[in-house]
């Protein structure tokens, strides 16, 4: 199920790059929730069920929520930043 999330993830963000009509756009950002919502629960899962012990698995489940944030914050960031550098190389 992991695979398949991350499989429909990726593939919906290719889509989202590569279209431009707005009813794929709009496909494509389904997609991409239906994939998250797949690859969340089974992630933390499996972190639970191979943990040793609580102190542990609190400390992945915290680093887990970090990285969430970090993605979050810096992906915007550097989509914008990199964008103007593509969009002007294409032309």
């Amino acid at each position: 199920m992991l695979v398949l999330g991350l499989a429909g993830f990726s593939t919906s963000l290719m889509l989202f790059e590569l279209t431009s009509d707005l009813l794929l756009l709009y496909t494509a950002r389904a997609l991409a929730g239906v994939s998250a919502a797949a690859i969340t629960p089974v992630a933390l899962a499996t972190v639970g069920d191979w943990s040793p012990d609580d102190g542990w698995r609190a400390r992945r489940f915290a680093w887990i929520g970090a990285a969430t944030m970090i993605g979050f914050m810096v992906g915007p960031l550097l989509g914008g930043t990199f964008r103007p550098e593509l969009e002007a190389s294409s032309t």
